[in-house]
């Protein structure tokens, strides 16, 4: 149960915390925000109360609001379109290692993608390794064997080729409980992080399709991942370093939006 505590020596009265709160377990008492009491069965931990708190007045289980990073506006719009713009899907990766470093770096970022009700529940598995991965493909070939429509891929394997992971270095998965509602938005939305983060360290990515969906259908896909009972991986892509440079953006289709 989170804990939110209000250093009244600190508090200016301004009622941030309590505007901004999505579950209501801040008011006003007198001049000074206070918890509600017993809010704390309904508090989110979501620590927007902390984030909005110009005065450091807010704690959120025990934490030190001077010792967090503060807040900054740390790209511009322009920097990051173009980010968005340049990330490609790569299908094409240069034989070399991803460095346990970045790959920490960016799940890091990814941690701050949001979830509903703030339940950050994502959790990722890494399979690295050539005779690991080697070991991964064959073993999501032979579940396609039993799944109408995957011959080409099957016969692709069988000439050497790899159309599961197109010969990547590394394939990280996300997933999350296989009983909510919005788990697979969790997951899509934490790999979108993670994708822009390893971008930004010269890293490429591809959404791992093909090894994702049968790893939702194979109980030896599943045990090999080493994926809990009760959760189900929702998103997963290829990293490694892109064998190719690419020179300039393609077009996309305009956004398309209807005003209500």
């Amino acid at each position: 149960m989170p804990v939110i505590k209000i250093d009244a020596t600190r508090c200016c009265g301004d009622a941030l915390c309590v505007r901004v709160c999505p579950a209501a377990c801040l008011r006003m008492r007198g001049d000074k925000a206070a918890p509600v009491p017993l809010s704390g069965n309904r508090c989110l931990g979501c620590g927007q109360c902390v984030a909005v708190c110009p005065k450091a007045a807010v704690s959120l289980d025990g934490r030190n609001p001077d010792e967090l990073v503060q807040a900054r506006n740390a790209v511009t719009p322009e920097d990051f379109s173009m980010l968005a713009r340049t990330r490609r899907s790569i299908r094409v990766f240069r034989h070399a290692p991803v460095p346990h470093e970045a790959l920490l770096a960016a799940l890091d970022s990814a941690r701050y993608a949001p979830t509903g009700k703030n339940r950050q529940d994502v959790e990722w598995i890494a399979v690295e390794g050539e005779d690991k991965l080697k070991a991964f493909v064959t073993l999501v070939i032979d579940a396609m064997r039993a799944i109408p429509g995957t011959e080409r891929l099957v016969a692709a394997f069988e000439q050497g080729q790899d159309p599961i992971l197109r010969e990547a270095p590394c394939v990280v998965f996300a997933h999350a409980s296989a009983d909510y509602d919005l788990s697979a938005a969790d997951c899509a939305l934490a790999v979108g992080y993670f994708e822009l983060a390893l971008h930004s360290m010269g890293l490429g990515t591809c959404w791992a399709g093909y090894a994702l969906g049968v790893a939702r259908r194979s109980p030896e896909v599943r045990a090999f991942l080493g994926v809990p009972d009760g959760r189900e991986a929702y998103g997963g892509v290829m990293v490694g370093y892109p064998a190719l440079r690419y020179h300039r953006i393609p077009d996309r289709k305009p956004a398309r939006l209807a005003w209500v």
